[in-house]
């Protein structure tokens, strides 16, 4: 009987995601006179009422290591929401956050505002909180906070500015009478870096699903002959 690989069930999700995304950028495509109700990309309140987020992105730690020496250098990061056009300019809305670092990840919830600055420029403010999340090197406690300024480029890219604080439990050791003690403290992060948004994401997906696709079909003992 043949086994099947633990790619095949996240094959199903990334074909569902992509083809609904797919699907909802063609109908806004063909339907460019009418106002949507919903489309999967931002567009302005003339083409759509509301729009989704889907956004991945990779940071680079900028400061916090100095305080911090095991801090992880890089953090990758994604969104999935919603947000409505309330003018031609403004935009409100919210989207799920997870984060994620060789240490540990993290997940929470913020709303998020966007200004139009252009036809094809946007400038995107959020905060929330981070509600839950994992680090093997340091205890954290939740929750904890959020935040990113990004301007973006329509449907393809943003350059994002984004802060994280959490409260970290850390175990310290008192040389003198050799006695073991528990110090909370707040760890600020702030990072630089680029987001993909609908279009790189999509193809994100697309590329990872044909990746698993392969590794579904093809044995191993072909992939590594």
């Amino acid at each position: 009987m043949k086994s099947y690989k633990p790619f095949s069930g996240f094959c199903v999700v990334l074909i569902g995601i992509a083809l609904s995304a797919l699907g909802g950028g063609t109908i806004c495509a063909q339907e460019a006179d009418k106002v949507d109700p919903l489309c999967f990309r931002g567009k302005r309140i003339d083409h759509c009422k509301s729009f989704m987020i889907f956004e991945m992105g990779l940071k680079s730690l900028v400061t916090g290591r100095n305080r911090n020496p095991s801090k992880a250098r890089f953090l990758l990061t994604g969104d999935i929401g919603w947000m409505k056009n309330t003018s031609m300019k403004n935009a409100f809305g919210f989207s799920v956050y997870g984060a994620a670092d060789e240490y540990g990840s993290r997940i929470g919830i913020r709303p998020r505002f966007r200004r139009g600055l252009s036809r094809r420029t946007t400038l995107d403010f959020s905060a929330g909180i981070i509600l839950s999340g994992t680090n093997y090197r340091e205890p954290q406690e939740f929750p904890g906070f959020v935040a990113s300024v990004s301007i973006g480029m329509a449907g393809w890219f943003s350059v994002d500015a984004h802060l994280e604080a959490l409260k970290l439990k850390r175990t310290v050791f008192n040389p003198v009478d050799f006695t073991v003690s528990e110090e909370k403290t707040t760890d600020v992060s702030l990072y630089l870096g680029a987001s993909g948004r609908h279009y790189i994401v999509l193809g994100a997906l697309a590329f990872t699903f044909v990746a698993a696709l392969i590794a579904l079909i093809v044995p191993d003992s072909e992939i590594y002959r």
